[in-house]
């Protein structure tokens, strides 16, 4: 019943291309351009998080969260790290900082269309370092030890199966200082 709830209602936007919506036997498969509906979507609601928006991102619990499986974090983890070490060395990789290279995956949200799982957003970061506040050499990594630390932070979208994924124009690649990451929430 689902699916054909989510079949009408695609149709209905005029929502056609990428990723595959699950159908009856007895009906033609109806694709989505998953990212366009994002797009379209954060136009009247950048985070997503309108409760009258029939998209929105939802926290999820700790045990939705388990269920996924390390291997289903891993390969969404690996989409995010694709996208970041494709996108930053010509964005924020192009301002004062360096990174470390050891992504860690903060945070996994469910992404509904209605109440159909449709994906997910992911954010992402990685301990970075400001060179701005000190004397960096970049022939001797030893020479970060005086710079101020912190993580650069960025959120993308991943279909549910994990096999697509899109940047989140409302949280890209951003510095963080450790003093404030704690209280950071991308």
């Amino acid at each position: 019943m689902r699916s054909h709830l989510l079949i009408i209602i695609l149709s209905l936007f005029g929502i056609a291309a990428k990723a595959q919506v699950p159908f009856a036997p007895d009906l033609r498969p109806v694709t989505f351009d998953l990212e366009k509906i994002i797009i379209d979507a954060q136009k009247q609601c950048p985070k997503l998080n309108c409760p009258e928006q029939a998209l929105r991102v939802v926290q999820m619990s700790g045990v939705e969260n388990r269920t996924l499986g390390k291997d289903k974090r891993a390969k969404i983890k690996a989409l995010g790290v694709q996208l970041a070490e494709d996108l930053w060395p010509d964005t924020i990789l192009e301002g004062p900082f360096e990174h470390a290279g050891r992504f860690r995956l903060d945070l996994i949200e469910k992404l509904m269309l209605h109440d159909a799982l449709i994906g997910y957003r992911i954010t992402y970061s990685d301990k970075a370092w400001d060179l701005d506040t000190c004397e960096f050499d970049p022939a001797d990594r030893s020479t970060l030890e005086s710079c101020e630390t912190g993580r650069i932070f960025e959120s993308a979208f991943v279909d549910k199966d994990a096999t697509q994924v899109f940047r989140d124009f409302e949280g890209m690649a951003d510095y963080v200082a450790d003093e404030n990451v704690k209280n950071h929430r991308h």
